[in-house]
């Protein structure tokens, strides 16, 4: 398929066409005007399985580049837009190494110098055998791969490393000038270095083998990520809001926490906690924004693992999802519970989300499950599971900082109230209950989360 587009850098649907067709082959792109030659040279490339895409406007070169991330560029310098082209990758990108072919014709030995001086790493002449550029083109990027392997990623987990993410920041920066905010996630593994300790440094390499294998084969090609250090990671998202980059980070976290890690015959799960910074203020620098996050991170997790923190310029609170489970095996208390809690007047910056579920094995079995949420509302008897199981696999799984449990029961012996408060529970409802009392109880329990973000 010949993806030619001469007016425009390339969309995004181009984008996804190439990639459902061609997987991981290198990307070559190419900065043209001599509309004459380069539809042969761009079939010529394709026919040996390189994915190449065109621009012919200089202005639409650089954000192609950041969203496609080529291997090799070609750019033609027959006109002076070509060698501005030059100076402007020069200037933007001088950390980055691309190899870049300029095309010229013969008698320009001029040009020729001067697209070296420009940063040109080779110059193909259009009247030359085209064999002799494909030959090229593969040399220079086998030695990409070479180069970037050594300079630009993580020897130990394959994804890049932390000192190509300053340069790579600085460029999504160039989006937030066109009102084009991006996202980073700062992830810190759980109890990465307990487990370490008890089963040794090299069964914790692998567990970050996993864990970088997993997230690099699950996030777009527009995106990057880096291990900034130890059980420390950074995700890029171009063009993305705080709320586009926290609901992929939430599905990658419930996948990732059902997915075993094996090792010398054992199965391990892991979680992740992580700060989202949305960042829509070009002046906003790396090192604050990286500050911001391990703070925010290193606090939350003295209440507990994989914990959540958003926020928009890494410094306004996004929009806290207040999630609420109810699990009780009455379908008119489910119904009446949902309703009540769904109709709550809550703070602007505070949404809430409800489910419920007939039983204990229901909510256990559900993703919902493996989500994050803040309370529990808990029948005491219920079949399959009674509401004390229940309580006692929660606690297990939560301590009382990630969550709260609020149990129901119609039974009112002592002894019941010791055994729920001994097992976890925050607090506890007789039936039948009084509405404006179990309303008040929620509040108070969405203040202290409030407190703890």
């Amino acid at each position: 398929m010949n993806i030619y587009d001469q007016e425009e850098a390339v969309d995004r649907n181009q984008i996804e066409k190439i990639k459902a067709k061609e997987g991981g082959n290198e990307k070559i792109l190419i900065f043209h005007e001599d509309t004459s030659m380069f539809p042969f040279l761009v079939e010529q490339l394709e026919q040996r399985g390189w994915q190449v895409f065109t621009v012919s406007r200089v202005e639409k070169v650089v954000a192609a580049f950041l969203e496609i991330k080529p291997e090799c560029l070609i750019i033609d310098v027959q006109k002076e837009s070509g060698f501005d082209l030059l100076m402007t990758l020069n200037k933007k990108m001088k950390q980055i190494f691309i190899p870049i072919i300029a095309m010229g014709t013969d008698h320009e030995r001029n040009k020729r110098m001067l697209a070296f001086e420009l940063g040109a790493d080779d110059f193909f002449v259009k009247s030359s055998d085209i064999d002799k550029l494909m030959v090229r083109v593969k040399r220079h990027i086998e030695r990409k791969k070479v180069f970037d392997g050594v300079l630009m990623v993580d020897e130990l987990t394959g994804v890049y490393n932390r000192k190509y993410l300053p340069e790579i920041y600085k460029q999504q920066s160039e989006y937030v000038r066109t009102k084009q905010s991006f996202c980073m996630a700062f992830i810190d593994l759980d109890e990465f270095k307990s487990f370490n300790a008890q089963y040794g440094y090299k069964a914790g390499n692998r567990v970050l083998q996993f864990f970088a294998l997993f997230a690099k084969n699950r996030i777009n090609r527009s995106d990057f990520i880096f291990r900034f250090g130890g059980e420390e990671f950074v995700i890029l998202f171009p063009k993305t809001n705080v709320k586009e980059g926290e609901e992929f980070i939430r599905r990658l976290l419930q996948e990732f926490m059902t997915k075993p890690f094996n090792d010398g015959g054992h199965s391990y799960f892991s979680s992740f906690s992580v700060c989202i910074i949305q960042v829509n203020d070009e002046a906003l620098l790396l090192d604050d924004c990286l500050k911001k996050a391990q703070k925010a991170l290193a606090e939350a997790k003295e209440n507990g693992q994989t914990k959540f923190i958003c926020s928009i310029g890494g410094m306004a609170s996004a929009p806290r999802m207040f999630r609420v489970s109810i699990i009780d095996d009455d379908p008119l208390i489910r119904t009446m519970l949902t309703n009540l809690i769904k109709k709550m007047d809550l703070s602007g910056d505070v949404h809430i989300d409800v489910q419920s579920f007939t039983d204990g094995v229901a909510f256990f079995h559900s993703d919902w499950h493996y989500a994050d949420y803040d309370l529990v509302i808990l029948d005491r008897i219920m079949p399959k599971m009674d509401g004390l199981e229940v309580l006692q696999r929660l606690r297990k799984e939560k301590n009382r900082d990630q969550l709260s449990v609020v149990m129901l029961s119609s039974r009112s012996s002592e002894r019941d109230l010791e055994k729920a408060f001994e097992l976890g529970a925050d607090d506890y409802v007789m039936k039948p209950f009084k509405i404006k009392e179990l309303e008040a109880k929620i509040i108070r329990f969405m203040k202290r989360l409030e407190q703890q973000c």
